[in-house]
């Protein structure tokens, strides 16, 4: 038994006391839109379309999508997510509707595994994730020698979008109880957020921002949202011969006059810079042509193919991300390298 009690804007999902068996949404065919909801049962078979607009309440019980029933879950804009947990979270695949960043409450009924959507461009991009607490590697193993020295072999999310707009930026978490302990002995030496290239067949490095407090990994950049993501070690030194010089300085003084990159002419190149909240303020492909700095090089001023504006950039922290194409005895490969940057524009 259970009971639907609205107030106002509010619905409550609750059961009965004494009741044992989880409670059932259903109604047909139907999108049922929903503004506050709270959820308190000894768990939710979801067998119907809802969306929420408002506050999300995870009192107690799992809502499992029951997707061959037509159960689904959207997150509209303006919606939030409180009092999830490992008792209380969506296990199946949740959507976030809307531009504003949210995290969405996924796990697999026993851990709350969330994974975070950053901001899209528009009020009706879709797109949607689910945990699985299961091996990636399972017909997707990783084979080629890369920069890629481990990937997550106990857990990952499946990923999709729909819409106009295909890229997100996108965050990860890491939970001691779930992800392998070899992954969390250095987190921000090399724990990167990886995909797996449905087409290309390969494992691909999308870079991370490690955040230790909050235990997450961000894309720096947008990246395309389908398919499968993990957490993975990479070699941040790989490949040598390239190296970054992570302090800018445009004074003039000969030293740190520009973003130093060595020997990232002799490779297809190109290199991005955001600030702080993930806006691009630099791109530029075939980066410092010449090697020596004359051309086509980041002096501390935004431009490039999809800034915004232009002009001289304030003094602080950014961050860069620098993809260029190594061959290798099988063809190429796309080597990615990412990290802080310090500029001084004073």
């Amino acid at each position: 038994m259970f009971s639907k009690t609205i107030s106002g804007s509010k619905v409550f999902f609750s059961q009965l006391e004494g009741a044992k068996d989880k409670l059932k949404i259903s109604g047909g065919v139907n999108l049922t839109e929903l503004e506050n909801v709270f959820f308190n049962s000894e768990g939710i078979d979801l067998q119907n379309d809802i969306s929420i607009a408002g506050k999300a309440s995870f009192e107690r019980g799992n809502v499992v999508v029951n997707m061959p029933l037509n159960g689904s879950i959207t997150f509209k804009e303006g919606a939030s997510i409180a009092k999830v947990g490992d008792g209380s979270h969506v296990v199946g695949m949740a959507d976030k509707e809307g531009k504003k960043e949210l995290e969405m409450p996924v796990g697999d009924g026993t851990y709350y595994r969330p994974i975070t959507f950053g901001e899209s461009k528009e009020v009706k991009d879709v797109f949607q994730a689910q945990y699985k607490k299961s091996n990636p590697l399972i017909g997707r193993e990783h084979k080629e020698r890369t920069s890629i020295i481990e990937i997550n072999n106990a857990e990952y999310w499946e990923v999709d979008n729909k819409g106009s707009n295909k890229s997100i930026i996108l965050s990860l978490s890491w939970d001691e109880r779930t992800t392998p302990s070899s992954l969390l002995a250095n987190p921000e030496k090399g724990l990167h957020i990886l995909r797996w290239d449905d087409v290309a067949k390969k494992w691909v490095d999308e870079g991370g921002i490690v955040d230790v407090v909050n235990k997450t990994v961000k894309t720096p950049i947008e990246v395309t949202a389908k398919g499968i993501f993990t957490l993975g070690m990479v070699d941040t030194d790989y490949n040598s011969e390239i190296k970054i010089y992570n302090a800018v300085s445009p004074n003039g003084d000969g030293l740190n006059d520009y973003f130093i990159i060595t020997n990232i002419n002799k490779y297809p190149n190109t290199v991005q810079i955001m600030n702080r909240w993930g806006s691009k303020v630099y791109e530029a492909s075939n980066y410092d042509a010449n090697g020596d700095g004359s051309m086509n090089v980041f002096k501390g001023e935004a431009e490039g193919k999809g800034v915004s504006s232009s002009g001289k950039l304030p003094t602080g922290t950014y961050y860069y991300v620098v993809k260029y194409e190594l061959r290798t005895a099988k063809g190429s490969e796309t080597v990615t390298k990412s990290g802080y940057l310090h500029l001084e524009n004073n």
